[in-house]
C-alpha cells in the first residue's frame, strides 16, 4: 500500500501530496485549477481540482490504480466540511480514534467533518475504476458567503456550517438519489472548455452541495430507527437494481423482484422512484436500451439475437422502444456510430 500524507489546511494539499509522494509532475497548476495524471506504472487516469472564491474546492477523481493507496488527512487549524460523492468503486474510510471503518459503496455519499487533532484516512482500492467527486468546504470562508442565510437555515445544518473551529465531529453516510446522479453525469460528461467549463462545473457543484445540505437537514430530523430503516430500504433497492442488471434476460415481474429483496411491490416502486426517479419497469426498459446500444456497437449480433439476450421475445418491440428512446432505429444507430 502507498501512503499519501495530506495536511488538511491547504485546499491544494491533495494533488501536491500525490505529486510529491509519487514523484510525478503536476500537469497543470494555477490558483483556480490543478491536474495530475498518473503514469502507466501506477495505473491510469487523472485527478483534477477546481477552487472557488466561496471557499469551495472540488476534487474530481477518475482513476484505476495498480496498488492500493491510503490518503491520511492530518488536521491543522482548518476544519473543512467534506462531501464525497462516489459514482464508482467501493471505498473505505476510518477516523484514527475509531477502530471501525466505514465503507462507501457505489452511489454512496458521505459528509464528514473532523475535530481538532482527529485525523482520518480514505483508502483507494486497486484494480477498480474509481469515479468520485470530493467537495471541500472551508467553513470560515463559506460562512461569510452565506451570512445572510444562516439564521433561516435548518438549525442542525446552520450549526454544522458555523463550526469553523472543528468543535464537533460530524459523519453522515447514505445513498444519493436520481437528482444527484443526473448532475454527476453532467459533471463527468461536460464537453465545454475554458471559462465556459469553469462556470458550468461551478454551477453543478453548488447544485450538488444544495442536495447534500438537504439530505443533512432531513437526516437530522430522523430518529435512529428511521435512519436505519431508510438505509436498509436504499440498500434493498440497490440490490434490486443489481439483480436486474446481472440477469436482465430473466426479469419477469415487479412482484417477483420484490420477493427477491423482501419488500412489498409498493415499497419497491417507492424506492425506485426515490433513488432513480422512475418506476421499476422504466428502469428495466432504460437498462435494456443502454445494453442494446452497447451490443450494437461492440458486437455483430442481429437485433433478434440482442432481443433474446435482453429477455424480449419480439425484436420488433425492442426496435420500437429503442427508437422511442434514442430517436433512431437500432440499425440506424449502428450505422451512424
Amino acid at each position: 500500500m502507498i501512503n499519501i500524507h495530506i495536511e488538511d489546511d491547504n485546499q491544494d494539499a491533495i494533488i501536491t501530496s500525490f505529486a510529491e509522494t509519487l514523484n510525478i509532475p503536476i500537469d497543470s497548476k494555477s490558483s483556480n485549477f490543478s491536474k495530475l495524471c498518473f503514469p502507466e506504472s501506477l495505473g491510469n487516469g487523472c485527478i483534477q481540482q477546481h477552487n472557488y472564491k466561496s471557499g469551495v474546492s472540488v476534487l474530481d477523481v477518475r482513476l484505476k490504480l495498480k496498488e492500493e493507496m491510503s490518503l491520511l488527512f492530518e488536521q491543522g487549524v482548518s476544519h473543512p466540511l467534506k462531501i464525497i460523492i462516489n459514482k464508482k468503486a467501493r471505498l473505505k474510510h476510518q477516523f484514527h480514534d475509531n477502530k471501525d471503518a466505514a465503507y462507501l459503496n457505489e452511489q454512496g455519499s458521505v459528509a464528514l467533518a473532523s475535530i481538532a487533532k482527529q485525523n482520518h484516512t480514505i483508502f483507494l482500492p486497486k484494480n477498480q475504476y474509481i469515479s468520485l467527486l470530493s467537495i471541500r468546504i472551508d467553513r470560515k470562508s463559506f460562512e461569510s458567503y452565506l451570512e445572510n442565510h444562516l439564521e433561516e437555515m435548518d438549525k442542525n445544518l446552520s450549526t454544522l456550517l458555523r463550526d469553523v473551529n472543528g468543535v464537533n465531529p460530524y459523519f453522515h453516510e447514505g445513498y444519493y438519489n436520481y437528482q444527484t446522479s443526473e448532475i454527476l453525469d453532467k459533471y463527468f460528461n461536460s464537453n465545454f472548455s475554458n471559462i465556459v467549463e469553469t462556470l458550468y462545473l461551478e454551477g453543478l457543484t453548488y447544485q450538488l452541495i444544495s442536495l447534500q445540505f438537504e439530505a443533512i437537514s432531513t437526516n437530522s430530523k430522523l430518529s435512529d430507527d428511521q435512519k436505519r430503516m431508510s438505509k436498509t430500504l436504499q440498500e434493498k433497492i440497490l440490490k434490486a437494481a443489481r439483480i436486474i442488471k446481472s440477469d436482465i434476460a430473466h426479469f419477469t415481474t415487479v412482484a417477483n423482484l420484490s420477493d427477491e429483496i423482501n419488500l412489498s411491490v409498493k415499497k419497491t416502486q417507492q424506492g425506485f422512484n426515490e433513488l432513480f426517479g422512475m418506476s421499476v419497469l422504466e428502469y428495466v426498459t432504460n437498462y435494456r436500451v443502454e445494453k442494446t446500444k452497447e451490443l450494437l456497437l461492440e458486437t455483430d449480433l442481429t437485433i433478434s439475437e440482442i432481443s433474446y439476450q435482453l429477455g424480449i421475445s419480439s425484436p420488433g418491440y425492442l426496435s420500437k422502444i429503442f427508437k422511442r428512446t434514442v430517436g433512431v432505429s437500432p440499425l440506424e444507430y449502428r450505422k451512424v456510430k
